[in-house]
């Protein structure tokens, strides 16, 4: 069983620390396959969600985090608005408003760059 697959178990069993800790050994792990970056995104967003529902927002936020890095090597902007829109609500949730609007005015920038017209 690889590492992101003992993540997703974690987080859905409700164990979101351990699954963000076996993610963080699968993005240090060498020969991890690059067709598990999706995997990665999508088990992270499942334990981001999951601290969210718990209402841990540093927890969801260094989750969202990682998913930035993993959208912004993968080329992935669509997916990264979406992405910058729950970091700057956390950061707003967190009392970081510098933050949360930096994360909101480079959203509206990236959604005006893949805007046609």
């Amino acid at each position: 069983m690889t590492l992101l697959r003992m993540a997703a178990c974690q987080a859905r069993q409700g164990a979101g620390e351990q699954a963000l800790t076996l993610i963080a050994e699968a993005e240090q792990a060498a020969g991890e396959a690059l067709v598990e970056v999706d995997e990665q995104g999508r088990i992270l967003a499942e334990v981001c969600r999951l601290f969210e529902r718990r209402n841990q927002p540093e927890q969801a936020l260094e989750g969202y985090l990682r998913i930035r890095r993993i959208l912004e090597e993968m080329g992935d902007r669509e997916a990264l608005i979406g992405v910058l829109d729950r970091i700057g609500g956390l950061y707003f949730q967190l009392g970081e408003q510098a933050k949360s609007t930096q994360c909101y005015e480079e959203r509206l920038q990236l959604q005006a760059a893949l805007t046609p017209g």
